[in-house]
């Protein structure tokens, strides 16, 4: 969330952590708040989470932070004391918004959990975590139906970006199995900057598309989510999923064509023609891979590079055209479709 409002609203926030109970807790937020570049203010040892909340809010006023966001410790079971904790840390802080972040998987648990903290703190609305499949996306109506809280949030994954906001027509579209093509187009606007989409084209045009262009577009393709996750968003797409071999949407897979590409030599990457057996087998070794891994993936750069010259008027292929399209064009282009 913090990620979001500091890259989406341009907001300065800082995050404070008032977990002592779970082990690391304080160290992972941090990790997370270095990793996206946000500010983080901590618990002195041993000191109340209480007294620690009053000092954020404080340092937040004071350094005329937009946002403060209090991560307040988990809660597996409705504990007495550490919702008696909680209700204190909501008087001293006064949010805007009272968010509780429940586990879509839990399905009606989850609904009676947020009906308790409703309850007994307020909450303004939730956050349902695990939403990565069809199946999973009607827990949005139990937990809606049951707890009657607005959902602000879901997340679609286990990585730091696969976070969305709450959207209805679009949990309507996955349980249906219709898609989710307004998320796969911002998906790819995230991924696909126009100097790389410029880039490859010019790379298309002059017939120089190589190993580094090809490592390029799997690193931009991993930062839109799991195959599966993607596939599930293009309309149509979701049933057949199932049917797919498994070794087909491993994600791990692509690392692996990247690790290929990384143990090449600057030369090898430009002109793949060159790699014959004694290089293939260094190449191999250098990424802890086999011979056969190296072949499977030159074959490919071959068939994406014969692909590549047909496609002149769509330089990032289909996710790159999403890439660049804005909501008018798409609305064209899913005219166009059906």
């Amino acid at each position: 969330i913090a990620k979001l409002l500091k890259e989406k609203e341009s907001k300065k926030v800082l995050l404070v952590s008032l977990d002592i109970y779970r082990p690391a807790a304080q160290e992972q937020l941090q990790t997370l708040a270095n990793s996206i570049n946000v500010d983080f203010y901590g618990l002195t040892n041993g000191e109340d989470p209480r007294k620690t909340a009053k000092k954020a809010l404080e340092q937040a006023k004071k350094q005329a932070y937009d946002i403060l966001i209090v991560d307040t410790a988990g809660r597996l079971e409705i504990d007495e004391n550490l919702m008696t904790e909680l209700k204190d840390v909501k008087k001293i802080v006064n949010p805007v918004e009272s968010l509780l972040v429940v586990d879509s998987l839990t399905g009606q648990t989850a609904a009676k959990i947020a009906q308790t903290f409703k309850d007994e703190i307020g909450i303004t609305g939730l956050v349902l975590t695990r939403i990565d499949g069809d199946g999973r996306a009607g827990a949005v109506l139990s937990v809606k139906g049951i707890a009657q809280v607005a959902i602000k949030y879901l997340t679609t994954g286990e990585t730091i970006d696969e976070i969305q906001a709450f959207d209805p027509s679009r949990i309507a579209n996955r349980i249906l199995q219709m898609g989710d093509i307004v998320e796969l187009v911002e998906k790819a606007q995230a991924a696909f900057n126009d100097d790389d989409a410029a880039g490859m084209a010019e790379a298309m045009s002059k017939g120089t598309f190589n190993l580094n262009d090809m490592k390029k577009q799997f690193e931009m393709i991993s930062k839109m989510g799991s195959m599966s996750s993607i596939m599930g968003m293009i309309p149509g797409m979701s049933k057949f999923k199932d049917k797919i071999d498994p070794s087909k949407m491993d994600d791990k897979a692509m690392k692996r064509q990247i690790a290929i590409i990384q143990s090449m030599t600057k030369q090898e990457r430009i002109r793949p023609d060159i790699i014959k057996a004694k290089r293939k087998i260094r190449i191999a070794k250098g990424c802890g891979l086999t011979v056969n891994d190296v072949n499977k993936l030159l074959k490919g750069f071959k068939q994406t590079q014969t692909m590549m010259k047909k496609m002149k008027g769509n330089p990032m292929g289909m996710l790159g055209g999403l890439g660049g399209m804005n909501k008018m064009d798409m609305l064209k282009q899913m005219k166009n479709m059906r």
